[in-house]
């Protein structure tokens, strides 16, 4: 089996890696899983989504919303924060940082995000600004689609399967 289609199966298992996980999941140095994937991607065999400085991995099949949302959740911080809005909704954004030790600025970093992605709507109450989970019907079909095709470890996908509820 070929190094690239190692990296193939290995995201299907695995959708929204990270180029450290698929190096070693395929037993290669970090510049040569960089170069295949990047040949993966101009053949449209793999996509990718940027997240701050790091870059997440997908097989065909993830929409540009999907891949978004995916890789929000990677990180532990961004699924705490989206599970916390799940179970507790209308909570400040300090609460939820103070909750999951978190600093404020990430926090906001993650629902501002979350809100551009319309997984999370804001209410506005004088100064104060809470937050609650969407639950647009479009939205709920989303996440659940979305949760379906991660894998059971993911951070993220106990998370979305909340909108089914």
């Amino acid at each position: 089996m070929t190094a690239r289609e190692e990296i193939i199966i290995f995201l299907r298992t695995h959708p929204g890696s990270a180029i450290v996980d698929i190096a070693e999941a395929a037993g290669l140095s970090h510049a040569t899983a960089r170069y295949h994937l990047a040949q993966l991607e101009s053949r449209r065999r793999a996509l990718s989504e940027r997240w701050g400085h790091r870059r997440f991995y997908f097989p065909p099949g993830f929409d540009a919303w999907e891949r978004r949302v995916a890789t929000l959740l990677a990180p532990r911080e961004g699924a705490a924060v989206l599970k916390a809005v799940a179970k507790e909704p209308w909570l400040h954004a300090r609460e939820i940082a103070r909750r999951e030790r978190l600093s404020r600025h990430t926090v906001a970093g993650y629902l501002r995000r979350f809100a551009a992605l319309g997984l999370v709507a804001r209410a506005h109450e004088g100064r104060e600004r809470y937050v609650v989970l969407e639950r647009r019907a479009s939205t709920t079909r989303r996440a659940t689609a979305l949760a379906e095709k991660l894998p059971r470890d993911h951070p993220g996908r106990a998370v979305l399967e909340r909108w089914r509820r």
